[in-house]
């Protein structure tokens, strides 16, 4: 919380609880003031207060909810060098917004050799999808957001101008066998904070 970007995080992450704590927005306003250009960084007893508030209702939120039966699947992922990490959230039906958003569960593990951005990214997908398969394989169709703009028009082209190298190839291959159509959708890199805290674990 001492860095800009560690409080943008921080600020990220408990963006997942929102459906859980009344007025959480109205609450982190006064730290939200402080990611901005021109925001106070330093920090008054007042803000530690919210922060200690704060943590307080995160230790007391309730368990991960199991996805009722007939509910939409979202997944998000993300990858750095090191490793991956992965979220399963689900809402009531396929177009309610996103604040409607449960998470169920979550993964992450580390790649045996470094990889390249992309890799990463790709690899990312995968081991989400792999990890968290028990959750949408009985699903018609499910969607998996990145922050990874390549994939996401990759999987938007025409068959004609998809490039061949083998890593698509293989990720095509992968998609293919899970039997579930999935639709990819670009996310922020601001809005995928806990997929991305859980790759670099």
């Amino acid at each position: 919380l001492k860095t800009k970007s560690g409080l943008r995080s921080w600020l990220g992450i408990l963006n997942y609880a929102r459906s859980y704590i009344p007025n959480l927005g109205i609450t982190l306003g006064p730290l939200y003031s402080k990611t901005g250009e021109h925001g106070d960084k330093r920090f008054k007893s007042s803000d530690w207060a919210i922060v200690r508030k704060i943590k307080e209702l995160v230790n007391n939120l309730p368990d991960l909810e199991l996805p009722p039966p007939g509910a939409y699947i979202v997944l998000e992922s993300d990858g750095c060098m090191e490793g991956w990490g992965g979220v399963c959230k689900w809402k009531p039906r396929k177009y309610d917004s996103k604040g409607s958003e449960k998470v169920c569960a979550y993964a992450s593990g580390k790649f045996p050799v470094p990889k390249s951005t992309i890799d990463a990214e790709i690899y990312a997908a995968m081991e989400t999808l792999e990890q968290l398969k028990i959750y949408y394989l009985d699903q018609p169709e499910i969607t998996l957001t990145t922050d990874c703009d390549a994939i996401v028009r990759f999987f938007n082209k025409s068959n004609v101008n998809k490039p061949s190298r083998v890593r698509w190839i293989q990720f095509v291959d992968f998609i293919t066998g899970t039997g579930v159509k999935i639709n990819f959708e670009h996310t922020k890199g601001t809005d995928n904070v806990f997929a991305d805290s859980l790759s670099r674990l």
